[in-house]
């Protein structure tokens, strides 16, 4: 979370600080407040596409990098190359961890697997067949781009769980627990705000499947509040 945190600092940078150190549009190069005008002039620009948004990232972070001795085209080229590899490693570890929940969920008491659930390239096959018909759910496949909103979500309900963990623990090991339980309630709000924000946005826009996704992730929000709760005043109910 440190890191990721550190790695939004860098990009807070590159999109302001780094696009006004130079910016070539329509045959002109701006660079200070200019440059910044001419990218974030209103608020419209949050509609440019997705394409827009990593411009401002390629180019503010090229220039960074040129400052401290690296060539423009090699500077641009590596923060291609680093862009394209997160998203891999990202869709990666979801496709992954999807795989693995999905074998568990299927896994017996003795510990087997139900087939053919069991092989591995089967059940990668159930969890990316759905993700795909998800992302194209939306002209020019958007789709991927609406569930961004439902990913950000979860995420930070990840986040929130495991300070909950941490809360429970320190709670029966008789320690200060607020220094976890204070940012897993702050977190926890927050997600659930942003929760109810889409779903009133899916609901105006009649995107149906998107509406089942985000109930379905207050109803594992409210899961996880109500099993924390319970583990508080009993005992018998944490393990770990």
């Amino acid at each position: 979370m440190l890191l990721e945190g550190f790695l939004a600092v860098l990009v807070i940078m590159s999109v302001a600080g780094g696009l006004g150190l130079g910016l070539k549009k329509g045959g002109f190069e701006l660079s200070g407040i200019d440059a910044y005008n001419l990218q974030y002039s209103s608020w419209s620009g949050i509609n440019a596409g997705i394409g827009a948004k990593i411009e401002s990232f390629v180019v503010g972070a090229s220039n960074l990098l040129t400052r401290i001795g690296i060539p423009e085209n090699v500077a641009a080229s590596l923060i291609a190359v680093f862009i394209v590899s997160f998203a891999n490693t990202t869709l990666d570890s979801s496709t992954r961890i999807q795989r693995f929940s999905m074998q568990e969920i299927f896994t017996r008491k003795d510990g087997t697997i139900v087939r053919p659930v069991h092989n591995r390239y089967f059940a990668t096959i159930l969890v990316v067949i759905p993700a795909i018909l998800l992302t194209l759910n939306e002209l020019l496949a958007k789709g991927g781009l609406e569930l961004w909103r439902l990913f950000g979500a979860l995420n930070q309900l990840l986040a929130a769980l495991g300070l909950g963990l941490v809360s429970v623990y320190l709670y029966h090991k008789k320690k200060s627990y607020l220094i976890a339980f204070i940012p897993m309630l702050f977190v926890l709000l927050a997600t659930v705000w942003a929760m109810i924000n889409n779903i009133a946005d899916f609901m105006s826009a009649d995107k149906t499947i998107l509406l089942i996704l985000a109930v379905l992730v207050l109803i594992l929000t409210s899961w996880m509040l109500i099993g924390g709760i319970l583990s508080l005043f009993n005992k018998k109910t944490f393990r770990l």
